[in-house]
């Protein structure tokens, strides 16, 4: 199942299969490349476990397809996790146009996805 985000209140409604938008890499510090799926926001994900993040595009002059990290964190189930963020507010005020998906079964090596991704950016959205 696919959900639209499209409601207010960020309220899931179902919708079609949507293809990603884009694909996009991200570079963490320990040199990895971790190659997201790019969606539109008002799309959500059924019981697939993965490490996400919620981005804003880079406005031009950035290459195609370059997207600023909000916030990164990690679910074995993102439609719940994703569908009713507690920081979706937060998010939304920083400028969030996209969410980006990388599917990883592996609750450790989410962790370590995460972790990595942290420690080579900052993302406003993921302090305290």
């Amino acid at each position: 199942l696919l959900f639209d985000r499209s409601r207010r209140g960020g309220c899931p409604r179902r919708s079609g299969h949507v293809e990603n938008l884009a694909e996009t890499t991200f570079r963490g510090a320990s040199g990895t490349a971790y190659r997201f799926e790019v969606h539109d926001l008002r799309i959500g994900f059924a019981n697939v476990g993965g490490v996400y993040a919620f981005t804003s595009r880079m406005p031009p002059p950035a290459e195609e397809n370059s997207f600023a990290l909000l916030y990164v964190g990690q679910a074995p189930q993102l439609v719940g996790r994703i569908t009713r963020h507690e920081r979706w507010s937060r998010i939304e005020l920083a400028g969030c146009t996209s969410i980006c998906i990388l599917r990883v079964a592996d609750e450790a090596r989410r962790l370590e996805i995460v972790a990595d991704l942290l420690a080579a950016y900052a993302t406003p959205c993921n302090e305290q």
